[in-house]
């Protein structure tokens, strides 16, 4: 199968173009600056999501797409907008899918987007859901909790924690610290998204992908100071002190916060009870202490999947709307 990627440098959408070249797919990669893109084999296209013109005639060419464009922070001094590169991106784009007649859509949003949204972030990404869902295309919406693995050169949750914990002598978290995580790792993410490609039942569904493995934020912050060998010790910080000094400082780059990241970490990230997720799309799952510890983010088996067989998928569990979407 063709097909387009946006976000294709990115921590994510590097991750799944790779992927998806593996498997077997054909790739036409939406790029800031191809240079970037290490993957060979795939048709890189440059181009600025909000400026449709510049990547529409490669759009045609595909037979499905998958949205990968998000940001952690805001930067509006620079023209860098929730509202710009989550909502009018996907707007942009979802137009242009049906305009050229590319039907399959795959939409990577964020976990927690279907509760009440509080910040700016989580608000964006709602808007830009609604936009998919109310659209005529194929969609399958994805929502990842917080993604570990991909490239070192890109910077995640996880990386920015342990280059913080490899030369702090000391580490806060806030409150208790007993907000939950599910760690899931770009192998599994991109993963997902090829099986819902491969079936054509994962169509009009909402599918949070989530790792097995879940933790509190302290205790995450622990496993990552023993799987590091780091001598750095823990305290709590009352919560209203970092909220006020990510209110300050969170505008600048430097400061690794801004408020409303802050405000969504206290939240948790774990999943929904009920939510359909990529273990009834029967995904391998990845350890996350095991990555920590020795590397590992494939399953032994993820060479010969049956799923990768040239007959196409065997899984046939039928998927069931999420309870309140």
């Amino acid at each position: 199968m063709r097909v387009f990627v946006t976000g294709a440098t990115g921590f994510v959408g590097r991750e799944i173009v790779r992927h998806l070249k593996q498997n077997g797919h054909e790739v036409i990669a939406l790029c800031r600056k191809p240079a970037d893109l290490d993957v060979d084999g795939v048709q890189k296209v440059q181009g600025d999501i909000l400026e449709p013109h510049l990547w529409e005639p490669q759009l045609r060419e595909a037979e499905a797409c998958v949205h990968c464009i998000g940001i952690l922070r805001a930067f509006p001094q620079k023209g860098i907008t929730f509202e710009a590169l989550h909502y009018q991106a996907t707007l942009n784009l979802v137009r242009a899918c049906g305009k050229v007649g590319v039907q399959r859509y795959i939409h990577i949003s964020a976990n927690g987007v279907e509760k009440n949204p509080t910040t700016e972030y989580m608000r964006s990404k709602a808007k830009a859901e609604q936009a998919v869902r109310s659209s005529s295309l194929d969609w399958t919406l994805l929502r990842p909790s917080v993604v570990y693995g991909g490239s070192q050169s890109k910077e995640s949750f996880v990386r920015l924690l342990r280059s913080n914990l490899a030369k702090a002598p000391i580490f806060p978290y806030f409150g208790k610290g007993d907000y939950r995580l599910a760690p899931i790792s770009t192998w599994e993410l991109a993963e997902t998204v090829k099986r819902c490609l491969d079936r054509p039942d994962t169509k009009g569904k909402i599918i949070h992908v989530g790792g097995d493995e879940v933790y509190t934020y302290k205790a995450l912050l622990h496993l990552l100071i023993e799987s590091g060998g780091y001598k750095t010790k823990l305290f709590s910080l009352p919560t209203f002190l970092m909220s006020t000094a990510a209110g300050v400082l969170g505008n600048f780059d430097w400061f690794p916060m801004t408020k409303e990241m802050l405000q969504m970490l206290l939240q948790g990230n774990d999943l929904p009870p009920q939510a359909l997720s990529q273990r009834l799309l029967e995904v391998p799952s990845i350890s996350f202490r095991a990555w920590l510890t020795h590397g590992i983010l494939e399953p032994p088996s993820a060479g010969v999947l049956p799923e990768q067989a040239s007959q196409g998928p065997t899984v046939t569990r039928p998927l069931q709307p999420e309870e309140g979407e």
